[in-house]
């Protein structure tokens, strides 16, 4: 059905649909998407993006994953090492050679806006020799028939927390997770701060409490209820 929400011009955008169906929270869309756009360009092209900051107050920068970037290293988009953050409201222009090939990825290299959705599959085509050298190793094989379709077969993950990334961090940071309070309450020294998520083996995972370490809440979960997690 038609949701009032997947058109970003509609003036009625009142209900949240959000990635894991359950959650409201901020998050960071490109282009209106989560994950962003898969962007597929060919070997040795010559890749010009703009972005454009829409955030309020954030800067943000993008870093093109895998790309070795010779002879643009102010390309590669790590805010306040290789180029200063892109301002609210403001724009700038990314070109690079886009080599080598390979499924990559974009992602943001400012902050914690990574994990609240601005990142993206980048998949680099082979140029026609290499292309050919992969059909001829697949042939010894005995795989006949192939046909790379990149915009039909990439999957892209992300882990999802209920909270903003920037307030996790923050409280990663200073007073722990306490799974007994609200979210946003301030902890007292009666309460317990939580140890550290343990996988099946015992061994230890992190110090943030999850639900489900598969895809879509499907798989194997801790005895964890999905109202305390984050």
């Amino acid at each position: 059905r038609d949701f009032p929400c997947e058109d970003l011009s509609a003036a009625n955008c009142i209900d949240a649909h959000f990635v894991d169906g359950k959650t409201y929270r901020l998050a960071i869309a490109v282009n209106g998407l989560i994950p962003g756009p898969t962007l597929i360009v060919n070997e040795g092209q010559e890749v010009i993006i703009n972005v454009e900051n829409r955030l309020a107050s954030e800067g943000i920068s993008v870093h093109w994953h895998g790309m070795h970037q010779i002879n643009t290293p102010w390309m590669d988009g790590v805010g306040l090492v290789t180029q200063c953050p892109i301002n609210p409201q403001s724009s700038f222009r990314y070109s690079f050679k886009a080599t080598p090939s390979g499924t990559f990825w974009y992602h943001s290299h400012t902050g914690a806006q990574r994990t609240d959705g601005l990142f993206g599959a980048l998949i680099i085509r082979e140029n026609s020799s290499r292309e050919e050298t992969i059909r001829q190793e697949l042939n010894r094989f005995g795989i006949g028939q192939f046909e790379d379709l990149p915009n039909q077969h990439t999957l892209t993950l992300l882990d999802w927390q209920q909270e903003a990334s920037l307030d996790l961090f923050t409280q990663l940071s200073t007073s722990g997770f306490y799974t007994d309070i609200p979210i946003g309450q301030v902890p007292n020294p009666a309460d317990t701060p939580y140890d550290e998520t343990k996988s099946y083996d015992g061994s230890g995972v992190g110090s943030v409490p999850y639900f489900s370490g598969i895809i879509n809440g499907l798989g194997r979960h801790i005895d964890v209820s999905y109202i305390q997690t984050r």
